[in-house]
């Protein structure tokens, strides 16, 4: 049975009166501490990168507030994917999930958790080579930066 929207997968239908529990905890769940790893790698050189960037420039927490609230209205949290590849747009729209690596890391997450599936290789290995070069920049822009700190606290 599809839902209205299209949006979501339907649960699995069990029959009334079953003492089966609701939560099942499935082998999918094992690919959980990698995601959450390469989550880790992603927001570490995000971190590196824009801490090291604030002390060059002063009003950069005023941009990443913005940039965020951007980011995440760009990436499908709240609203389903295919709102943005439907076809009534043209394929226009589609470059804001091919370049988001946060729309690669929740379809991950989406897959292990909601849908008891194993996430996409393709996505997840975009957001591991992501994660990795994220991780790269950031903490070779922090090492180029770290003698400057002293002077510019």
């Amino acid at each position: 049975m599809a839902l209205p929207c299209g949006c979501c997968r339907p649960p699995r239908a069990q029959p009334w009166g079953s003492r089966q529990s609701d939560l099942t905890l499935g082998i999918s769940l094992l690919w959980l501490p990698l995601l959450l790893v390469l989550q880790g790698l992603f927001m570490t050189g995000m971190g590196l990168f824009l801490s090291a960037f604030n002390l060059i420039l002063r009003d950069t927490f005023h941009l990443v507030g913005v940039f965020v609230m951007v980011w995440m209205f760009a990436t499908p949290i709240f609203y389903p994917p295919e709102m943005i590849t439907d076809p009534k747009h043209g394929g226009k729209f589609d470059f804001i999930l091919e370049f988001n690596p946060m729309h690669w890391l929740i379809e991950c997450y989406r897959n292990v958790l909601l849908y008891d599936l194993s996430p996409l290789p393709a996505l997840l290995g975009k957001f591991a080579l992501a994660a990795v070069l994220v991780l790269a920049v950031g903490a070779t822009f922090f090492s180029s930066q770290r003698p400057k700190f002293p002077d510019l606290l």
